[in-house]
């Protein structure tokens, strides 16, 4: 099931466990995929946007590459510049596995 990213969902938690496996190359631009997850590895160094968000360029479990926003992944209070580039690369660097839950392309 697919909906517009404007919308909500209906707020509750997901399990990993339950979803279905989507690839990058399955996501239409601006609509969620629901009860979905992308598994992948990060294949670059993180960036650190100017609003505190973390990128990345995956590599799916197919083989599609894909570019990731992570949202609200630093710690509370963390500043920007080389000290959160510093924890994005920690926390997410090149070689890390990660799961997206609903995944968004924009």
């Amino acid at each position: 099931r697919r909906r517009p990213c404007a919308l909500k969902g209906p707020g509750r938690p997901m399990d990993a466990a339950s979803a279905y496996r989507a690839n990058c190359g399955d996501l239409s631009p601006f609509l969620v995929e629901e009860d979905a997850c992308i598994e992948g590895t990060v294949i670059s160094e993180p960036f650190v946007s100017r609003c505190g968000n973390v990128m990345a360029l995956i590599r799916d479990t197919s083989g599609e590459f894909g570019r990731v926003m992570l949202y609200d992944q630093l710690p509370p209070g963390a500043e920007r510049g080389p000290h959160a580039e510093t924890l994005a690369c920690a926390r997410f660097s090149r070689g890390s596995r990660l799961t997206v839950l609903e995944p968004l392309q924009v």
